[in-house]
């Protein structure tokens, strides 16, 4: 099949900040916050591969964060015990969280020792298994207090985090071209025609961007009329070059969508998944690891970073 480029200012776009090469998918998801007051700033291994940033608490310790200016929203902080180097047991640890309230609310959750996580260190210090909790607060909300009490036996490590707005359909996105494709394919859906981009086996599938953004991608296979049931697949991505992270996906037959000239063959439901681009120009092309679907992908930005250029933060 004959490659056709296709160029686009509307594609010099980009995507928000890069946390790692092999995110698991949806990790860019959350903003991690950093307190106005108290905390130890410290840095968990995982899997020796990443280090994720948390604030320690001693026992009698507090940490106050400024939300006032994010205006309400989705929220999570994700908890672990510090079990220090000593042998270490399953236990309990407890801290309290109020939002616009000092005192706050008691958690007790229970722990023990993650053999795939240490503080960086040292590998010899233990901590817990992670622990999280989501919640949402009002726009007029202002403060979020956290607090381990004077009695508790071990320290706790805190990662608190804010959705971002790309994630939560308060942000418009606008539909980009590809820098190059091999086939585009137009899918119906209730009378109106959207197109897709096949992924072929050569990488030939290439969209640049500007950053920092996001790109939003909707993926759909392509099925025959044997297949029934729920498929699983997955989309690698690659960022100039590199593997930055492979997304498994999981659709049904779409009831409602078509695809144009091609009668024998049915699209899935629209899969949708983010990827994060760092600051600058980057090249980004897809793969099926798998090879056992042909997929189709369409992408968008957020309008407000349509006219983005690269002397922009």
């Amino acid at each position: 099949m004959k490659l056709h480029p296709r160029t686009s200012a509307s594609v010099l776009l980009a995507l928000l900040l890069m946390l790692t090469s092999a995110l698991p998918a949806g990790a860019a998801r959350w903003k991690t916050l950093k307190p106005v007051k108290g905390g130890d700033y410290e840095k968990i291994v995982v899997n020796d591969k990443n280090d994720w940033s948390y604030q320690r608490l001693k026992p009698g310790k507090s940490m106050v964060f400024d939300i006032s200016e994010i205006g309400g929203g989705k929220f999570r902080v994700i908890t672990r015990a510090d079990f220090g180097t000593a042998k270490a047991d399953p236990a309990p640890y407890t801290f309290y969280m109020g939002i616009d309230d000092p005192d706050g609310r008691l958690y007790s959750r229970a722990s023990e020792p993650d053999k795939d996580s240490f503080n960086k260190k040292s590998r010899k210090h233990k901590v817990g298994k992670s622990r999280i909790i989501e919640f949402d607060t009002e726009s007029d909300a202002e403060t979020v207090y956290f607090r381990v009490p004077e009695s508790a036996e071990l320290p706790v490590y805190f990662r608190f985090q804010r959705e971002r707005d790309e994630f939560t359909g308060e942000v418009d996105y606008a539909a980009v071209t590809p820098r190059s494709y091999v086939d585009a394919i137009g899918i119906s859906t209730r009378e109106i025609i959207s197109t897709y981009y096949r992924i072929d086996e050569d990488r030939h599938l290439t969209v640049e961007l500007i950053g920092p953004t996001t790109l939003k991608i909707l993926g759909r296979v392509i099925m025959d009329m044997s297949m029934r049931g729920r498929i699983k697949f997955r989309v690698a991505v690659y960022e100039d070059g590199q593997l930055k992270n492979t997304y498994p996906l999981s659709s049904r037959v779409s009831t409602v969508s078509t695809i144009i000239d091609m009668p024998d063959h049915r699209p899935s439901r629209g899969e949708s998944f983010f990827v994060e681009v760092p600051k600058g120009m980057h090249r980004y092309t897809f793969a099926l690891p798998d090879n056992g679907f042909d997929v189709m992908l369409r992408f968008f930005i957020p309008d407000k970073h349509l006219t983005r250029s690269l002397d922009e933060d």
